[in-house]
């Protein structure tokens, strides 16, 4: 019998039916979310027989990897794996596998969310009525605005597919341009300098790798339009945070939006004192549709893994 052991959170509070379904195939399944882990010890304590792991956002270094001696499975609840040490997991022969096809439609919804509230001020309206103050604002609404897209991977295109609605006409970035989508979507390729140069939304759809770690600096914004609105649902370490709040507090660039952040939790930061950028939880993930999706998928991947028929495509 094969040992899984579970960290996301809400899974079998939200619906049973992942548990079931990995108990049914013979696993011995074991609960304990990550946010009510007390520390480090605990965490290990709970995962260290694993030869699968269920997992969030939890880091899984070598120094924890070390100590899960039979673990053989990693599935990663989402489709970010820069809590993983991946390499590590590739010479150790552990198997990761993320959740491709079930997060593109909620990220690209909270993408079009920023976009839109940004644009139609909605912020500024609600902060002056629950003052009481009456103050109509114009705004340029979304039709013949450019949207920048950087990075093209399925959430980048969902946000093209839902963008195209508002008439906004599309550019996008990524290291391997894409052709064969391009007519698709109503896409057009520019180099990176170019997209921060025309465009009105400058949104990032880009994995936490070497590579792309503090790639947008203050040099990057001063490259933008001052009117330009920056919005990032990837990762934070893709930003340098520090540079996002000096450009914004001196309108180096118009306003901003952001669901992810160098330090998670993030409770000290210079944007935290601006008023012209939107924040969320890192939740673009959280609706209950999406949850399930992953949750089950998630499950699924271990059986179809142990079963030695699990589909490639979601492995990285």
């Amino acid at each position: 019998m094969y040992n899984v052991r579970i960290t996301a959170s809400d899974v079998s509070n939200l619906n049973n039916e992942p548990l079931e379904l990995l108990k049914k195939n013979g696993f011995d399944v074991k609960e304990k979310p990550f946010k009510n882990i007390k520390n480090e010890e605990e965490y290990i304590e709970f995962i260290k027989d694993a030869d699968a792991l269920l997992v969030g956002t939890e880091t899984l270094d070598k120094k924890i990897l070390e100590k899960i001696p039979n673990l053989k499975f990693i599935a990663r609840r989402g489709v970010g794996y820069d809590s993983i040490d991946v390499d590590y997991c590739h010479i150790n022969n552990i198997t990761i596998a993320r959740t491709l096809g079930t997060v593109e439609s909620s990220v690209s919804e909270l993408t079009m969310a920023f976009i839109l509230a940004l644009t139609r001020k909605l912020e500024e309206h609600s902060r002056d009525i629950h003052n009481g103050i009456w103050n109509k604002r114009l705004s340029s609404g979304l039709k013949g605005t450019t949207l920048g897209l950087v990075g093209f991977g399925n959430i980048g295109q969902e946000v093209a597919r839902k963008a195209s609605v508002f008439d906004m006409n599309l550019v996008y970035y990524c290291p391997h341009r894409k052709i064969e989508l391009e007519e698709r979507y109503n896409v057009r390729y520019v180099t990176l300098d170019e997209l921060l140069k025309i465009s009105d939304f400058v949104s990032l759809h880009m994995p936490s790798t070497e590579e792309t770690k503090n790639m947008f600096t203050y040099d990057k914004f001063k490259k933008m339009k001052k009117t330009a609105m920056f919005i990032n649902t990837a990762r934070g370490s893709i930003v340098n945070e520090e540079d996002l709040a000096l450009a914004l507090k001196n309108r180096i660039i118009s306003g901003a939006a952001l669901d992810v952040f160098q330090e998670e939790p993030c409770l000290d930061s210079p944007v935290l004192k601006l008023d012209n950028v939107i924040l969320s939880p890192h939740a673009g993930t959280f609706t209950y549709d999406t949850f399930y999706s992953m949750n089950l998928l998630a499950a699924n991947l271990i059986v179809d893994y142990f079963n030695g028929v699990i589909d490639n495509k979601f492995i990285i």
